[in-house]
C-alpha cells in the first residue's frame, strides 16, 4: 500500500483504506495476480500518473486515454486531483467516490506487488506503446471486418490500403499470427 502514498499520508489513512475495503495484509501477500499484457500496462500507468506529474503529462500527450472504461474513469478522476489540488492523493480520491469499482481498482493499485514502486519513464513510454500496438491490432479487426461486408469496391480497396499500412506499422504482425 506504501507505493501509491506519499510520505506525507499517515500510516492512519492507509489502515483506513485497507480497513475500509477488506483487505488484509495476510489476505494479499498471497493472492497471485494473473494479469495480461494490456491490463498491466495500464496499471503502470495509471500509478506512474499517481506517483508523477511528470508522467501524468507524458500520459496525456502521448495517449490521453486507456481502452478499459473503468481505468480511464480513474485516470480522469486522478488528472482532475491534480487540477484541484496540485497533485494525486488516492485516499481522497476514494472517500471522493461512490462508484464501487472505482474503489477496488484503487485497492487493487493500492495492494498489488507487480506494479513499480518508483516512476520510471522507460517503463511509461512502453506501457504506453503497448496500448497502442493494441489499438491498432483492434483497428485492425475492425478493418478485416469491413473488408468482409464491403460490397463496394472503392470502399474495399481503401480498406484494404489501410490494413496493408497498419500491417506495415505492426511489423508484419496482423494480431493472430
Amino acid at each position: 500500500i506504501t507505493v501509491l502514498f506519499s510520505t506525507a499520508e499517515t500510516a492512519a489513512v492507509r489502515e483506513n483504506l485497507t480497513a475500509r475495503t477488506a483487505v488484509s495484509n495476510d489476505y494479499t501477500s498471497k493472492i497471485s495476480y494473473s494479469i495480461d499484457g494490456l491490463t498491466k500496462a495500464e496499471y503502470t500507468i495509471l500509478v506512474d500518473i499517481v506517483m508523477s506529474r511528470r508522467a501524468l503529462d507524458i500520459y496525456q500527450k502521448q495517449l490521453g486515454y486507456l481502452l478499459d472504461e473503468v481505468n480511464q474513469k480513474l485516470a480522469m478522476l486522478i488528472i482532475d486531483d491534480y487540477r484541484k489540488n496540485g497533485k494525486c492523493s488516492l485516499p481522497r480520491l476514494y472517500d471522493e467516490t461512490g462508484d464501487e469499482s472505482i474503489k477496488n481498482l484503487i485497492t487493487t493499485l493500492a495492494v498489488s506487488e507487480f506494479l513499480p514502486k518508483e516512476f520510471n519513464e522507460d517503463d511509461l513510454y512502453c506501457s504506453i506503446d503497448k496500448i497502442k500496438h493494441e489499438i491498432k491490432k483492434k483497428k485492425l479487426d475492425m478493418l478485416t471486418k469491413q473488408i468482409s461486408k464491403s460490397l463496394d469496391s472503392t470502399q474495399r480497396d481503401q480498406y484494404l490500403e489501410e490494413y496493408q499500412n497498419l500491417i506495415r506499422e505492426l511489423g508484419g504482425y496482423d494480431g493472430k499470427h
